[in-house]
């Protein structure tokens, strides 16, 4: 450091042909270090130049403050290895920052000029005075407050009416005025009207308590085997109607058993058995006694969670990929084999018909091959499933 502080003073003070004194290299080095705290980021010329201008305050602040006790010549500007148009800037920067002015004077605090009264007001603030007279002198004037006022001039120009006070008072309407006579008697009240939504399982309501979290739907999907990528559409989807339901258990039952019959459909309706322990394990996991479950409020819940979901981009593309395009015969034939005595000519169900999209089809080649692969390890897990029942 000591190095290219000498550097530097050599390039200064020229015409010093003695060893520089040690209190020189320590004001400089000092000045050094103050630079790079209150100067830290500066560009490639003035980065280049930092020992250069510290050294230069340096001795500036020696022979102007400390009487020149070391006996300097003034330094010299014209070997900085910047140009001349940057070290004029350098000096402004590095003068602000040593509180030094350009001159290489120390900055004085000026004194506040004391204002006596006696003097005239600028031409401002008479102007602001003015302003302030004349708009108390119209809010005293209350005659025609509301017309214009004319400027005598060869071009006459219009002022706009004054604007009301925002504070004033509003008028209140005559519907709104308690003494009428209609207003208070119990005779003209009209009847009060229930909502459609009463009894119905769509129902807005912010404020249940019972919704569902999220982490309920990741652990049905871990325990039903659905895979991650339907899991976080499921997710997606639920969180879109979930508080449009006033019953959103029933809601996410609906949407696993749409999702489980979309993925293992060819083994279920091979086995019919499988389906009823997937039933079982389905309401187990939502505290709810299949005994309890009437089949016309299920089939209800998987008809209208059906078509909610499926003109989903990402549920055709699943049913295309298991070969599930027809919901409706798996429904109803699982449906219809339990001991049901309901109209069966109301039908519940609605067909999916052919929508499939091509952003939305997948190769058939690897979706027929990762289908058998599926399966062979479906029939693995339901068949230790069915060991350990």
């Amino acid at each position: 450091m000591d190095s290219y502080i000498k550097q530097a003073l050599s390039d200064i003070l020229p015409s010093h042909d003695e060893a520089y004194p040690s209190d020189l290299i320590l004001y400089c080095n000092s000045y050094l270090q103050q630079s790079k705290i209150k100067l830290p980021t500066l560009d490639q010329n003035l980065e280049i130049s930092r020992t250069y201008f510290s050294c230069y305050f340096a001795i500036n602040y020696i022979i102007n403050n400390k009487k020149n006790y070391l006996n300097l010549s003034t330094p010299s500007l014209n070997r900085f290895p910047i140009s001349q148009k940057n070290v004029r800037r350098g000096l402004t920067i590095f003068g602000l920052a040593f509180n030094n002015n350009p001159n290489i004077s120390p900055i004085q605090k000026r004194k506040k000029i004391e204002t006596s009264s006696i003097l005239p007001l600028p031409a401002t603030k008479r102007r602001k005075l003015n302003f302030t007279d004349n708009n108390n002198k119209s809010e005293n004037n209350n005659n025609n407050d509301n017309k214009p006022t004319l400027i005598q001039n060869d071009k006459t120009l219009l002022n706009t009416p004054r604007k009301q006070n925002r504070y004033s008072p509003k008028k209140s309407s005559p519907l709104k005025n308690q003494s009428s006579p209609h207003r208070n008697s119990p005779s003209k009240l009209s009847p009060s009207k229930l909502s459609p939504l009463k009894n119905s399982p769509l129902k807005s309501n912010p404020n249940n308590k019972n919704e569902v979290s999220i982490k309920k739907i990741i652990e049905l999907c871990n325990y039903f085997k659905i895979q991650n990528f339907i899991c976080l559409k499921l997710i997606k989807f639920f969180k879109k109607f979930q508080k449009k339901f006033k019953n959103q258990n029933f809601l996410l039952l609906s949407l696993i058993y749409i999702l489980y019959f979309t993925i293992y459909n060819k083994i279920l309706i091979k086995n019919f058995s499988l389906f009823n322990i997937f039933k079982k394990n389905l309401f187990n996991n939502f505290q709810i006694s299949s005994a309890n479950i009437n089949d016309t409020d299920l089939k209800f819940w998987i008809t209208l969670s059906f078509n909610l979901i499926k003109n989903e981009k990402w549920f055709k593309s699943l049913q295309f990929k298991y070969q599930c395009i027809n919901l409706d015969t798996i429904f109803t034939k699982n449906l219809n084999n339990s001991n049901h005595t309901g109209d069966s000519n109301h039908n519940y169900l609605y067909s999916m018909g052919d929508l499939l999209t091509p952003s939305s089809t997948p190769d058939i080649k690897d979706s027929l091959l990762e289908y058998k692969n599926w399966t062979i390890e479906i029939k693995k897990n339901l068949l230790s499933l069915q060991n350990s029942l």
